[in-house]
């Protein structure tokens, strides 16, 4: 029977029009528990891509009008969606060479990692370069005092150096000092460190941050060890996408990195969103910084160079943080900048359209470049930059507010809240263990206040620092909740007061991360319009014992709606 009504003819008609222009979907996964990360709808049972976009979130029976003869349906049976996670803070080339290119010698001892740095010089490469990676002063204090006679022992005539763990540290050899020009009487370079005999005042071969640099390029870039980057790129990329990362700040990237990444996202073979930040030292930040605005003119679609990477002091356990006071009420330490070249890196940074990217280790530092912030702040009260503060192991609770009302990002390494986090033996903990050593039982007790960060309204992003800790993501989030180790070695938690929920942390590995990227409107969260990164696992962490939350596995990792990982 044909209806003699005008108005229902005419909405029939706008019926079968708005169904004919509702856009076939490539992929549909349905039959899910999808946590979106968008306030407005937290949850979901479906979502529809076409084009590399996300264009429907909601019931899976509404999802199923978007299914056509080619969309490629997963039902997933009850698991779960997330927005791809994000790595807020990384060293995707550091990690994918020190941990698969160089020989390991970690070692608890120094008679053993001797004994292992010999054998790595057994079998090492052709060339002037021996070079291990491993010694830690967490797993054995003594690496901080060995002698020269010692490392000349290793190798023989050939060049040695031994990365540390974290690679603030390079412990070298003669010949690495002669080739270098380092003497005994050569001046450590600002912003590092040529560790001295304390009696006869000869460098022993130990060599901190800027002191080291030169010596870890050369290595990376110039040895028998040495790898195309893009290729070390690329794996690295790889296995992030396994555990269900698909964006990152890559933390210290220099040109050639940039071009790195650049070539591999034009060529298709970056399935990652990048964020970089380039390193400058205390030497040459009024120089480099104009060199780095320049080179922003090479970014790619998912490559973006949008911040300097300023290291504002040194590590505490050798003496190099920069604190307010170490006890207290006394014992100020200043870091590798004078209050007036912060500002005044600050200031430049800002004129070129940069933000700063700063790695605070102790709460003088974190001050220091705060005060930076204000100072800037009252010259010009309004901008877009999204400076961050990374590391965060001590800030004053004075300074916690001052994050959210100046609009700079607290990055986090939640992973760093298990007790062996860093090192040490088994058993070891961390705090406990540096209160009767370097640090004391003040600073002790107030390392990594990230539940006091997060309940001061910081807007937190988070990541690993891999190549240093731990970089997946599922291990870092137990840690971040439980302050304990995910291995359980260590039962007892370190600081149990600075944990911070799993709703947080997740935000702070989606949303967080694509806020500090300045691609919030691009992906962080399952939202109709953005980029479809999903993860799909085989369990929901949200429902898990937080001591479980490590078991989660990644099924299916999609970049821009492709399946780029599936396990």
């Amino acid at each position: 029977m044909t209806s003699r009504n005008p108005w229902f003819a005419a909405l029939l008609m706008a019926s079968v029009g708005a169904y004919a222009q509702m856009p076939v979907a490539d992929l549909i996964l349905t039959h899910a528990r999808v946590h979106t990360q968008d306030p407005s709808q937290p949850e979901a049972e479906a979502v529809v891509v076409q084009n590399g976009r996300i264009v429907f979130v909601g019931s899976a029976q509404n999802a199923a009008a978007y299914q056509g003869a080619e969309t490629r349906v997963e039902d997933l049976g009850g698991r779960t969606v997330l927005p791809g996670l994000s790595d807020a803070h990384v060293h995707l080339q550091q990690g994918e060479f020190f941990h698969h290119q160089l020989c390991d010698v970690r070692a608890f001892s120094v008679e053993e990692g001797l004994d292992r740095a010999k054998r790595c010089a057994a079998t090492a490469p052709e060339g002037d370069w021996v070079v291990g990676y491993g010694w830690y002063d967490l797993d054995e204090p003594a690496f901080d005092h060995l002698t020269r006679e010692q490392l000349d022992s290793v190798a023989g005539e050939r060049r040695l150096a031994i990365i540390s763990r974290d690679s603030h540290t390079i412990w070298v050899n003669t010949r690495v000092l002669n080739d270098y020009a380092i003497a005994d009487d050569t001046p450590s370079p600002t912003g590092g460190q040529i560790v001295r005999d304390a009696t006869t005042g000869a460098a022993t071969g130990m060599l901190i941050d800027a002191a080291a640099l030169p010596v870890l390029q050369d290595i990376q870039y110039r040895s028998s060890y040495s790898k195309p980057l893009p290729d070390l790129l690329k794996a690295a990329v790889r296995h992030f996408n396994t555990l269900g990362i698909t964006s990152l700040l890559d933390a210290f990237a220099d040109e050639e990195t940039l071009n790195a990444y650049v070539q591999l996202d034009r060529t298709g073979q970056l399935n990652a969103r990048v964020t970089l930040a380039a390193p400058v030292m205390p030497g040459n930040f009024r120089e480099e910084i104009p060199r780095i605005a320049q080179r922003r003119q090479l970014e790619s679609a998912n490559v973006r160079l949008r911040y300097v990477k300023v290291l504002a002091d040194g590590n505490g356990e050798v003496g190099l943080a920069s604190y307010l006071h170490r006890d207290g009420s006394g014992g100020k330490s200043p870091g590798y900048y004078s209050d007036a070249e912060m500002a005044e890196l600050v200031a430049l940074a800002e004129k070129h359209d940069l933000a700063v990217f700063v790695h605070t280790i102790g709460d003088g530092a974190a001050r220091q470049v705060l005060d930076a912030v204000e100072a800037a702040r009252h010259r010009s009260p309004v901008t877009a930059l999204r400076h961050t503060l990374t590391h965060l192991c001590w800030i004053d609770t004075a300074d916690m507010p001052r994050l959210t009302r100046l609009g700079v990002v607290a990055n986090i390494q939640e992973g760093w809240l298990a007790p062996a986090a860093f090192g040490g033996p088994p058993g070891y903990d961390y705090s406990r263990s540096t209160a009767t050593g370097p640090l004391g039982p003040w600073l002790a007790g107030r390392v990594m206040p990230y539940g006091d960060l997060q309940a001061a309204g910081a807007r937190l992003a988070a990541g690993s620092d891999w190549f240093y800790t731990d970089e997946n993501p599922w291990n870092d989030l137990q840690a971040g909740v439980t302050a304990r180790d995910p291995d359980g070695a260590n039962p007892q938690a370190m600081l149990p007061e600075y944990a911070v929920g799993l709703p947080a942390l997740l935000a702070a590995r989606t949303t967080g991360g694509a806020f500090q990227a300045y691609r919030e409107g691009d992906f962080g969260a399952v939202v109709a319009g953005r980029r479809a990164d999903l993860i799909v696992l085989d369990k929901d962490p949200m429902d898990l014992d937080p001591m479980q939350i490590h078991s989660v596995q990644v099924d299916q990792t999609y970049f821009d709606g492709k399946l780029v990982y599936e396990r």
